[in-house]
């Protein structure tokens, strides 16, 4: 039991699960617990317990990538001539700080994959609150207004934005599956998937919807395959899954479909800055303004004024006025601290996929896919909501994943 550990353990463990269960409605806490956190990591290292702890040549490159990518931000501010959005934007990193010594000195026997489990299903809990009470909130401005817009995108999603919440629900999917594969409740498990399934196509986020097919694509397959090795019905399951979404997204009511616009902007030449998806216009802006900073970057708070700078410059004011960012994390990186914060930064995801797929571990490789695709749409280390919540579970999976 928690009460027979160490009294610092269980304040590390309870302040984890703090920031789990509050994470789908506000990243308040992930602050002040990071704090806290880091202090008592420092407590660790130096008690003479912290010797008995398995040291790990991969888990000090992998977080040794953590520190990397949170120092080249931090260098970023010096040479940034907006220094106090570039201290605002380092808040948003913080975690890629607290995760390396969190978990370097956190005793392997104490955090089992049992109290990982746990916390799992804490998460799980919470996005299940947080879905139930954005539909309460959605049914009552329908009943108020009679507009069914009530139960898509922006309006279903009440507590930040829709592509942060459709994250979040492919994990709580990921994590579900989990526990349907070890037979734990699965009949719970299979209905709550359908849920999240449902929850993720009305928020109508485009990263949700295409990760969530691929992951139903996946999820199928290695069903199929559990015992034998089946390619035809593999193949069958696969045409089947993608053909009826294609299916889905082209006749739903265009007012709501966000995906079947994306598309179709992607095949429009003329796009403009009044389309619904304006995308591809940031995407080519952030692209230049990348190009022109190379190597090293605008620094860490000058990635907004520069875009907003092209946008002004190419005539796009109605993306200026909006202040929008790359809208894509890759491309934000690589404008804020060029060549090498990108390379830290996809070296992170790499050692994560590699490690998961070395301890045949299921979680840690397929949320990094997840993750990936989610950065191609959105600058998601950004905010809070982002940058704190995947830096946890980065560090949170890669350390369970050896157990």
């Amino acid at each position: 039991m928690l009460r027979q550990e160490p009294i610092l353990f269980q304040i590390t463990y309870v302040l984890l699960a703090l920031c789990l269960l509050t994470a789908p409605f506000n990243t308040f806490i992930f602050l002040p617990a990071g704090i806290v956190l880091w202090g008592i990591s420092l407590v660790n290292f130096f008690k003479k317990e912290n010797k008995k702890i398995e040291k790990n040549r991969d888990n000090y490159i992998f977080f040794a990538l953590f520190l990397l990518f949170f120092i080249l931000n931090f260098i970023g501010i010096f040479y940034s001539q907006n220094k106090a959005f570039a201290f605002a934007k380092m808040e948003n990193y913080f975690w890629f700080f607290v995760a390396p010594f969190l978990f370097l000195t956190l005793d392997p026997q104490k955090m089992t994959r049992k109290r990982v489990e746990i916390l799992m299903y804490i998460f799980m809990i919470s996005m299940s609150l947080l879905i139930f009470l954005n539909y309460a909130i959605s049914c009552k401005d329908f009943l108020a207004t009679g507009h069914t817009y009530y139960f898509f995108y922006i309006h279903l999603s009440h507590f930040m934005h829709p592509s942060y919440q459709a994250l979040y629900a492919c994990v709580a999917l990921l994590f579900a599956f989990y526990f349907i594969r070890k037979r734990q409740y699965p009949v719970l498990f299979l209905f709550f998937s359908i849920f999240l399934f449902f929850y993720i196509f009305m928020l109508q986020s485009k990263a949700g919807i295409i990760v969530s097919i691929m992951f139903l694509a996946f999820a199928g397959t290695y069903w199929i395959n559990r015992k034998k090795v089946r390619f035809i019905s593999s193949t069958l399951f696969i045409i089947i899954i993608f053909s009826f979404s294609i299916f889905v997204i082209k006749n739903i009511d265009i007012k709501t479909n966000r995906m079947d616009v994306f598309i179709e902007s992607l095949k429009n030449e003329t796009v403009t800055d009044q389309n619904t998806d304006v995308r591809i216009l940031i995407w080519k802006n952030a692209w230049n303004v990348a190009v022109e900073h190379l190597p090293f970057g605008t620094g860490t708070g000058d990635v907004r004024d520069e875009l907003n700078r092209a946008y002004e410059t190419n005539g796009l004011m109605a993306l200026q006025k909006r202040n929008y960012n790359a809208h894509n994390q890759y491309l934000e990186t690589l404008i804020g601290v060029g060549i090498l914060g990108l390379l830290s930064l996809l070296s992170i995801f790499f050692l994560s996929f590699i490690g998961g797929i070395k301890k045949r571990d299921i979680l840690l490789p397929v949320f990094v896919v997840m993750v990936l695709f989610f950065l191609l749409f959105e600058s998601m280390l950004e905010r809070k909501a982002g940058g704190d919540f995947i830096a946890l579970f980065l560090a949170l999976l890669f350390d369970v994943s050896k157990k």
